[in-house]
Parts: structure tokens; sequence; C-alpha cells
């Protein structure tokens, strides 16, 4: 059996020098520190006895991510973006220049061939040619050069952040009185897969992160309409909108019309006169839409991919891929054909939802990563049925049509679980893609019929 050690020998991963041991237990001092004094300041706030089980826990599931993909897969994305990482820190330490001109260009053959050397190193290939995923090596690499190249301990400050952005998310929900704080925590903070996947170096815990980040500041600017620092709440919503753009631009897509959606309802509400009310809903909806919708479309190829004229055949591509690519075997997923027709599309809706929300199934799992999903797929089917069970239909929309916040939720649910199913194509993939779906689908769910009995809401620091 192979050693630790030697299996790192064989992938040529240092990842256990000595400068890692001193790197992860410097930067995980600071880490658990910072959430110590946190708790201690907050302690007598209700729902943070759930605050240290959910840094453990997110932190341990982290940690065996990382770890499964040195042991278990001895390679894999999060690796090639640590090593990206890496040979960007070896540019910036031999040509700060040159290290800066990368980042700010796109890649191209002849910048890969004139920035990197014997000295440096060269990227992966494969991800060095796709924008997107070179992207992500270049976020990482700014972790690089203070973490000594340390790959646990990036993987720990990417789970770090992804941590903070939950809780926020977490704290966010628990204002909206939408269930219980227990069951908010199942939503938001206990879902196995979500911290599993979501936390190591990899574009879901970019993009999960950049999402939760920035329907916390949609809230905190719109809703609340309290916020302090709100120049620095716009910048940074400025900022988070162009990771995402630049990680996963088609989250965008679906993120931001359920976004207007929610914050026109909200507002919209506070109008007393009910004519006018529900004359204004539905022309602020569509002219919301209408604006985003007009954006997209001018935007050219800004989208790549999945820019407006390109977006339905790049979903068909990917999805016939993973369908016809013999590489695949039997980790593939079927949801039926499609040939690019308004109908064809409309026709898959159901099962590529049904995808997104509960498969793989567990008689569907070919390894034991699966078969976990599957199990949670299990779960998530418990859930539902209950739901229907106790909710009657007048029942449903009348709590979700009370909370606007529940609403956007389920639109954002359905909206992401319909591209995710679509284009997932294999199960892999599947489970990484849907990691932004299941929290807001499970909140829904859990919701109560009535407001729980919670306590005041959270003071701003």
């Amino acid at each position: 059996m192979l050693t630790f050690e030697k299996r790192a020998s064989i992938l040529s991963y240092n990842v256990f020098q000595i400068t890692d041991i001193l790197s992860i237990t410097f930067w995980g001092f600071l880490m658990f520190a910072y959430f110590f004094i946190h708790h201690s300041n907050h302690k007598h706030i209700l729902h943070y006895k759930f605050f240290p089980s959910f840094v453990v826990y997110k932190f341990s599931l982290a940690l065996l991510f990382a770890a499964v993909y040195i042991f278990y897969y001895r390679g894999g994305d999060t690796v090639w973006y640590w090593d990206g990482a890496v040979k960007l820190s070896n540019l910036f330490l031999k040509d700060p220049f040159l290290y800066f001109e990368q980042m700010a260009s796109p890649p191209t053959n002849e910048r890969y061939f004139n920035y990197f050397d014997g000295d440096t190193g060269f990227p992966a290939s494969w991800i060095y040619q796709e924008p997107d995923s070179f992207y992500v090596c270049k976020i990482t690499s700014i972790f690089s050069l203070i973490t000594l190249n340390s790959f646990f301990s990036m993987t720990m400050i990417f789970a770090f952040f992804s941590a903070i952005s939950t809780w926020k998310l977490y704290e966010m929900v628990v204002e909206q009185k939408i269930t219980t704080n227990a069951k908010a925590a199942i939503a938001i903070l206990f879902i196995p897969s979500v911290s599993f996947w979501a936390s190591g170096i990899m574009k879901d815990t970019i993009v999960l992160t950049c999402c939760y980040t920035l329907i916390i500041i949609i809230y905190r600017l719109f809703i609340k309409k309290n916020a302090k620092r709100k120049f620095w709440l716009y910048l940074g919503g400025i900022v988070i909108i162009y990771l995402i753009f630049r990680t996963r631009s088609f989250m965008l897509i679906c993120l931001l019309p359920c976004l207007l959606i929610w914050v026109n309802y909200e507002l919209l509400s506070g109008i007393r006169n009910k004519l006018l009310r529900r004359m204004l809903i539905p022309t602020l909806f569509i002219i919301s839409l209408s604006l985003v919708g007009g954006i997209y479309f001018s935007s050219g190829s800004s989208f790549g991919s999945y820019s407006a004229e390109n977006i339905v055949e790049t979903a068909i591509v990917i999805q016939q891929d993973f369908q016809g690519n013999k590489y695949y075997s039997e980790n593939r997923y079927y949801i039926g054909d499609v040939d690019g027709s308004p109908q064809s599309m409309l026709l898959v809706m159901p099962a590529a939802i049904i995808a997104a929300f509960y498969r793989p199934f567990v008689w569907e799992a070919n390894t034991i990563f699966m078969f976990f999903s599957g199990l949670e797929g299990l779960f998530f089917m418990f859930l539902t049925l209950r739901f229907l069970i106790k909710f009657r239909i007048y029942q449903w929309i009348h709590v979700v049509s009370k909370n606007k916040f529940l609403m956007f939720a389920l639109v954002f649910s359905l909206v992401l679980g319909y591209f995710v199913g679509f284009t997932g194509g294999i199960f892999g993939a599947l489970v990484r893609f849907k990691t932004a779906v299941l929290p807001f689908l499970i909140l829904v769910f859990l919701m109560e019929a009535r407001p729980p009995n919670v306590p005041p809401p959270i003071r701003e620091s």
C-alpha cells in the first residue's frame, strides 16, 4: 500500500515539506483564533450555538476534500488549480512585472511560452487554455504567495471565506423568519455535499462564496436599508459580480433576474394601495427583466460560450458530449433528446430539474462518493414528500407570497436547477454544479406555515 509521501512523490506534488507544516500551523491558528473571538463576542445570541459545530464541520470536510484529491483521485482540478497558482507565484518571484501583466491578460499560447519557463514551471496546458479555469489559478496565486505554496493552507483559506459567507447567509435567513433556527441550519450550514464540494480550491467554492456574498449585499442595501458603509457595499457588489462573471458566467444569467424579482417585490410590497401595488408589481418586473435581458442580449460575445447567440447551442453541445463520450462510462445520465427547439427544451425540463434536485439515485452510484450523494438525494426526497403532505397548495402560495426571500429561493432553485440538470450530463459534474441550488431548495422544503418564534434581529457589527 502506498504511503502518504510515496503517493505525493508519484504525482510530483510537493505538498508535505516542512514549509507546509509551518504554513498550515500558522494559518490554522489565525483562522480558528478569529472564529473563537467571533463566537465569544456573539455567543449570547441564540443561533450562535450552531457556530462552533459549523466551523469544525466545514473545515473537516474541506481538509477531507483536499485529502481525497491527493490520495484517492491522485490529481484532479483542485490540484491543477493549485499547481497553476504555484507557477504564477514562481513567476512573481522571478519578475513581478510579468506576473501582474499575466494576471491582467487573457491566456494565449504566446504568453504561455513567453512568461513561463523551466525556472517557473508551466501550468497545465488544459487549465491555461480555459480562461475561466486559469482565472481560478490567478485568484489562488494571491494566497499562494502568502502560504509558501502550501496546498492545504490554500484549501483552508478557501474554506475560511466560504464559511464566513455561509454563516452570514444563515444569519440573514434567521432574520427572515422562514423557519426555525435548527431547520435553517440544516438547509444553509450542514448539507454535506455543499460543504464538501464547495470548500476546496475549486470554481464551485468561488462561485458559491460570491453568490452568498452578493445576496447578503443586496439584502443590506435594498431590503434592510440601514446598512453602513454603502459605498463599500456597492463596490463589493461590483467586484463580486465580476468574479462570478469570470469564473462561471451562466450563474449571473440565473442569479440576477431572480435577485431583481426579490428586490422589486420587496420594495413594492410597502405600497399600501392594493390596486396600485397590483398594477406596479408586474409592470416593474417586466421593465427590470427587460433591462437585464437587453443588457444580456446586447453584450455580444462578452459571455463567451454562454452569450445570447451561443447559450442554447453550448448547453446542447455539453450535454451531447457527456452523453457520447465513452470515457465517462456509467457516470452519465440521460434526460431526453434535445434538438434546440423551444419545445424540446421544455419537454426535458422536468427531468433536468429532478436530476439537479435528487440524482444520482442510490442505485446509480458506482463510487463511494456517488453513494453518499445518493443517500443525500433520498433525504431530499423525504423532505419533498413531507412538504407535499404538510402543505396544501393555497397554504404554500400564501406563505411564499408573504416572504419575498422565500420566493427568490424557489425561483432561483428552479431556474438554476433546470440549467444544471440540463448541462450536467455526468454525475461527477452534476454533484458539484448543484451545490448552489441545494441550500435554497431545502430552505423551501423546511419553511414553516407560520413565522417561527425566533430571537430579535441580529445586531450589525
